[in-house]
């Protein structure tokens, strides 16, 4: 068992922390990178920014209904639009 990650070792777990897919095991070795390595806690605190802003953004997106119905009027307005 490896308990000292690199950096790259470290922003990978740092990135399975923000879905929830980490384990108990390698967020420990993460922490303990953390620790030592300033880089790396800025790119875990900035990821932790970005975790939040996704989880607490209110963004409204096209139902299935309407995104056929665009999907449709944008073919027709191809077929009827002359080419160049």
């Amino acid at each position: 068992m490896k308990f000292l990650l690199k950096c790259g070792e470290t922003a990978e777990v740092c990135d399975k922390c923000q879905y929830e897919e980490a384990s108990f095991f390698e967020k420990l070795t993460m922490k303990l990178h953390l620790i030592m390595c300033k880089c790396c806690r800025n790119y875990s605190a900035n990821n932790n920014k970005l975790t939040n802003s996704i989880k607490t953004a209110d963004i409204k997106t096209f139902s299935a209904k309407d995104k056929e119905l665009l999907k449709a009027k944008l073919n027709q307005e191809m077929r009827t639009t002359p080419k160049s």
